[in-house]
């Protein structure tokens, strides 16, 4: 019998975690942490699980176990912080020898992925073996809830314009697309739920 467990992130889940970070932006991972190598890549990733303060952050994430494994994950936060995480994070990729060129670090913090006023969702994932089951709903439902709590009357996500299988989710779950923003050289679409 499958019985998922929700629950917060811990640094614990640095590892199966960082894989997801990388599942749900792809290319933008190495972009904000400039690994050239993948075991760097997830070296990075789990630093920045463990600290605070940064966009993947585990103070800021929600896991759902299955079997003992973490299935899947997420990160939520207010969108005013959004700039200021992002900083937090390319400083502590500077510690290990990023070098952001010219203009690539305002652009990286500058990107606009959601407005202040909003609780978004970042970087939500599930391992393909645990696909199906519901287990990304659980998430948001648990990040809505989250918001609620937080004072917020609206939360949003971004959906890859190649991935409508997600946006599909995001639909079902009441998240309508208001407009596409443009993220680091790729278009989502930014959808909001009031709550």
């Amino acid at each position: 019998m499958n019985n998922p467990i929700l629950r917060p992130m811990t640094t614990h889940d640095s590892q199966p975690v960082s894989a997801l970070i990388v599942m749900a932006i792809e290319d933008l991972a190495d972009q904000f942490t400039k690994a050239t190598k993948s075991e760097d890549l997830s070296v990075r990733l789990q630093m920045l699980i463990d600290t605070a303060e940064t966009r993947f952050s585990a103070s800021y994430g929600l896991v759902i176990e299955d079997q003992g494994r973490v299935a899947g994950a997420g990160f939520a936060y207010p969108g005013k912080v959004m700039r200021e995480l992002t900083q937090n994070m390319l400083n502590q990729m500077k510690t290990v020898g990023a070098n952001y060129h010219g203009e690539e670090e305002e652009r990286l913090i500058s990107s606009k992925e959601a407005d202040e006023d909003e609780y978004y969702i970042d970087n939500l994932a599930v391992f393909e073996d645990f696909r199906g089951k519901g287990y990304s709903r659980k998430i948001i439902e648990a990040f809505e809830e989250r918001a609620r709590t937080e004072g917020f009357s609206k939360i949003s996500i971004l959906a890859d314009l190649h991935n409508p299988n997600a946006k599909a989710i995001y639909l079902r779950l009441g998240y309508v697309p208001d407009r596409i923003f443009r993220v680091l050289g790729h278009d989502y679409d930014h959808l909001v739920k009031h709550l």
